[in-house]
């Protein structure tokens, strides 16, 4: 995810060494100055209380200097006041002087992500999906639907989530940074979003213990292999594939599985469910799969879930 980096400078016996301090993740605009509400603060007297402005445009990062007294350094230059430029990744960038240097480190596309309340570093995600406390031992999960609207689901209950909305996971208050939409582009208000239909197909071992998985979609394929979470895709595809058989629902209605029954099914409880949910969808968001958050879809208030594909195809190995 985009993040700043500062540069500092270390000695040793063969001279001088320029090093990258912790990342800065990036917010979708991102203010620089040395008064709140910057989201990046600079305790320097030559730093302007509002200085400059890292945006996300949707294809770079634009740098502008607000009007600063000392003026904004991209590379060593001077950029004109009120003028706008595009960064790219590795860009040095100094405000009000050259004493402190920033590396635009990564210069991808802003991500969600959380920091204490209490202070101390935050926790990033990948793609359109945070973990929270962490990756490793998730207790809620903050991730983007088909629409660009951000939700928080925990234990199966699925909530809206807001920009700097506060939330308690691993014993301590969390406030989220979530990106927001470029401007000009469409939002859930705009209408309905044609989605590309997304098609899973499962191979099963006999006794069930492997399960693979392929997906398909606009004419790109990911193997994504046998895990252990693939049983419980497996299990949500054949709730679908058998209302599909039936012919009796609408495809809207297809394959709605309450997790209670699920988790007897799978012999699971709501932390087992939660966590194969997560690691799904992270899977295929490290995969590069498009909509990968929507791979399991869930009824608002019902406790209900059920896959999220178009298509799914089982065979046996």
């Amino acid at each position: 995810m985009a993040h700043l980096r500062p540069l500092t400078t270390t000695s040793s016996s063969s001279g001088a060494t320029p090093e990258e301090g912790s990342p800065h993740p990036l917010r979708s605009v991102h203010l620089i100055g040395r008064t709140a509400p910057s989201n990046l603060c600079l305790q320097d007297p030559k730093v302007s209380s509002a200085h400059a402005r890292l945006r996300w445009t949707g294809a770079g990062w634009e740098l502008r200097d607000l009007g600063s007294t000392n003026g904004t350094f991209v590379d060593g230059k001077l950029l004109k006041t009120g003028d706008a430029r595009l960064v790219s990744a590795g860009a040095r960038l100094s405000f009000g002087s050259a004493g402190q240097v920033w590396v635009l480190a990564d210069a991808g596309p802003p991500a969600p992500f959380a920091v204490p309340v209490t202070g101390g570093p935050a926790v990033e995600g990948a793609g359109e999906l945070l973990a929270l406390p962490s990756a490793e031992a998730p207790e809620l999960s903050v991730w983007s639907d088909a629409l660009g609207r951000w939700m928080v689901e925990r234990e199966g209950e699925l909530l809206p989530a807001g920009d700097m909305q506060e939330l308690q996971a691993g014993g301590q208050a969390w406030r989220l940074h979530l990106p927001q939409p470029v401007e000009g582009t469409l939002n859930a208000d705009a209408g309905p979003v044609e989605r590309v239909a997304l098609r899973l197909h499962f191979g099963v071992s006999s006794d069930e213990e492997h399960v693979e998985l392929r997906a398909e979609q606009g004419g790109r394929s990911w193997d994504l292999k046998a895990r252990a979470h693939h049983y419980l895709l497996l299990t949500l595809a054949r709730a679908w594939a058998r209302d599909a058989e039936d012919g009796d629902q609408p495809p809207g209605e297809r394959g709605w599985v309450y997790q209670d029954e699920l988790g007897k099914r799978l012999r699971m409880d709501d932390n087992g469910i939660y966590l194969a949910v997560f690691r799904a969808r992270k899977q295929l968001t490290e995969a590069g799969v498009p909509g990968a958050n929507d791979i399991i879809e869930r009824r608002v208030g019902t406790r209900q879930l059920r896959i999220g594909a178009s298509a799914v195809s089982i065979r046996s190995l």
